[in-house]
């Protein structure tokens, strides 16, 4: 007598069905994951670069400037223009709205955004830091428009630290309407 190895049909198509609900149940939350780690991984990158503008103007000694820009070489100033990308450069020429010139000014760092990124939003045309490390107080909002709720916040101190945080239900509705 032989035995017969394998499954027959009709296990196979349970497995298939029990398979198929499972991915069902798992992909919504697998969704907002994802939608969560696109908002905290751009607005991490961003912290990153604002850091690294205070860090500069202090050891250069120099203002530096952190623009919103959509095409990676022109200062945009715009809040809009947060979402395509920035552009960091010492400013050299002072110039009122900062505008990154190539004949005098030194860019640090030109940033273009892809397709996935989150949404930036903010009041300000720009953030710069002087030579002490502080800034003016900003506040930069990232959010998605698939998983508002996992909205972030970038915050300047007036004396130039910059931290992320959590974004308020008062303050969701903001970040919803401004997508």
């Amino acid at each position: 007598m032989t035995q017969e190895r394998g499954f027959s049909l009709v296990e196979s198509l349970v497995a298939v069905a029990l398979l198929a609900v499972l991915a069902g149940l798992a992909l919504p939350a697998l969704q907002e994951l994802h939608e969560r780690n696109r908002v905290v991984a751009s607005a991490n990158l961003l912290l990153t670069h604002i850091q690294l503008a205070r860090l500069r103007a202090v050891l250069d000694a120099s203002d530096v400037v952190i623009c919103p820009s959509a095409d990676g070489a022109l200062c945009a100033h715009d809040a809009k223009a947060w979402s395509q990308g920035w552009l960091v450069f010492r400013d050299q020429d002072y110039s009122q709205p900062p505008q990154f010139n190539p004949d005098s000014d030194n860019l640090l760092l030109a940033h273009r955004n892809g397709p996935g990124g989150a949404q930036v939003r903010g009041t300000p045309a720009y953030i710069r830091y002087y030579p002490s490390g502080y800034a003016t107080n900003r506040t930069l909002t990232l959010c998605t428009t698939a998983a508002p709720q996992h909205a972030r916040a970038i915050i300047i101190s007036v004396v130039g630290r910059a931290r992320v945080a959590r974004i308020g239900d008062e303050s969701l509705k903001d970040c919803i309407s401004g997508i």
